[in-house]
């Protein structure tokens, strides 16, 4: 159980680096990128905010996610937030469960099918997520197959809820 714990801290102070580049490297400059190459169907690039890569945790289901915040995550005020699923080989009924850790809550979709993912077709979803406690919080996405026996994959992505 120790284990677990601490391979937990290992894995958020080791996103939070992530986050923390991602943010500096979004919100480093004075002018907003010019075209809007990286950025999410819907993102706003009026804020920098591109799409990065959820990092995966477990499973081997061949799809990868990437995730756009379009709003600065603001303590106690709703953000939007674009998951963009893609999927390297043709992956039939798929569903996506969302969970906020204490202090992120979602605030809906929290969970949402897919009927089938072609490869290199992304699918994009919008969720409204609130942050009701600053600092650093985890989103974490299981996407499974909807059929009996099928393969899964967890990802987590930092989000970092600054006070209003």
């Amino acid at each position: 159980m120790q284990f677990r714990t601490t391979r937990r801290r290992h894995v958020k102070g080791f996103l939070g680096l992530v986050a923390m580049i991602g943010l500096v490297a979004c919100h480093g400059g004075d002018e907003p990128p010019s075209n809007g190459a990286n950025a999410l169907p819907g993102s706003s690039a009026a804020h920098g905010s591109g799409a990065a890569a959820a990092v995966a945790v477990a499973g081997s289901l061949p799809v990868e996610l990437r995730v756009g915040v379009r709003d600065v995550p603001l303590q106690n005020h709703a953000f939007a937030v674009t998951l963009q699923l893609t999927a390297s080989s043709p992956q039939p009924a798929l569903r996506l469960v969302l969970r906020g850790e204490d202090g992120l809550d979602i605030q809906g979709p929290s969970e949402m099918s897919v009927d089938r993912l072609d490869p290199g077709t992304p699918k994009s979803f919008d969720v409204t997520l609130n942050g009701t406690g600053q600092g650093l919080h985890l989103l974490s996405i299981d996407v499974m197959q909807d059929l009996s026996g099928g393969g899964s994959r967890s990802f987590q992505f930092p989000v970092l809820v600054t006070p209003r």
